[in-house]
């Protein structure tokens, strides 16, 4: 995702990632896919929220450290490091249509995707 290598994954790197994985540049299609067409927000609203939500600086460390003392899922953290999960991942990461937390992460127990 982070194809310029600057650590961060900035709005056209996230579009491209969702053009290519989506195959399609619909966006209502994309609302479908994120949302389940939920009519009170759109990926646009939660981009905006999100661009400004401190956890999106979050560093491997800091999502490690919040999934122990918030999320108390710490048995996940090996796995949150092999694949340098941050806080610029983390919208991704809970996509259940993406599969990430669960084949990625190992997290293959519902109450702990919940939780998560």
């Amino acid at each position: 995702l982070d194809d310029d290598q600057s650590g961060g994954i900035d709005t056209l790197e996230s579009k491209e990632f969702l053009r290519e994985e989506l195959e399609s540049t619909d966006e209502q299609l994309k609302d479908d896919y994120f949302h389940g067409n939920d009519p009170l927000i759109s990926v646009e609203d939660l981009e905006r929220a999100w661009l400004v939500n401190s956890a999106r600086n979050w560093t491997t460390d800091d999502v490690i450290d919040w999934m122990d003392a918030v999320v108390q899922l710490p048995e996940y953290g090996n796995a949150f490091r092999k694949h340098s999960v941050t806080g610029a991942l983390l919208p991704l990461v809970t996509n259940r249509k993406l599969g990430f937390l669960r084949d990625k992460l190992g997290m293959k127990n519902k109450r702990s995707e919940e939780r998560f």
